[in-house]
């Protein structure tokens, strides 16, 4: 079954990783550009605290979903790269990690997000899952990082 666009009355297909198609995400960055310009809360018409950018309830739905959405990409991801660590066969999905094949994480990691943090979860399902990626378990992670390669590698 094809999802359609979240969006209020749009039939259109969203891209992968959206719930909404480009043409309201858009719209809806209008909106909330327009609302903070005014003071208010960027999704609703709460009056906020400057810089905060959002009222106390939207702030802790964000944080929710946020944390949904983070769950999503990571399941995704971890199918499509194997559904286990690389190095050592770990299968629990709160262990693993991405791993930048070519140990060039922190120079792509940069390239796409500068200075900000950014998650490359997002990048990763954006971009069709393209190769050069693992997933490994926080320890074999960890050595590879340390070490130079993981001593189940030895």
């Amino acid at each position: 079954m094809k999802k359609t666009c979240s969006g209020s009355g749009c039939r259109r297909t969203p891209e992968l990783g959206y719930k909404t198609c480009s043409a309201c995400r858009a719209s809806n960055k209008r909106s909330r550009e327009k609302r903070t310009k005014l003071g208010l809360c960027r999704l609703c018409p709460r009056p906020i605290d400057p810089g905060v950018g959002l009222c106390e309830t939207h702030r802790v739905q964000a944080r929710e979903r946020s944390k949904k959405d983070r769950e999503e990409f990571k399941k995704l991801i971890y199918d499509h790269y194997g559904g286990e660590c690389a190095c050592c066969g770990e299968t629990e999905i709160r262990f693993m990690t991405v791993d930048h094949v070519e140990n060039d994480g922190a120079d792509h990691r940069r390239k796409l997000f500068g200075k900000n943090t950014g998650t490359v979860h997002r990048w990763l399902v954006k971009n069709k899952f393209p190769p050069g990626f693992q997933m490994l378990c926080f320890n074999c992670n960890a050595a590879k990082q340390f070490f130079g390669q993981c001593p189940h590698k030895d």
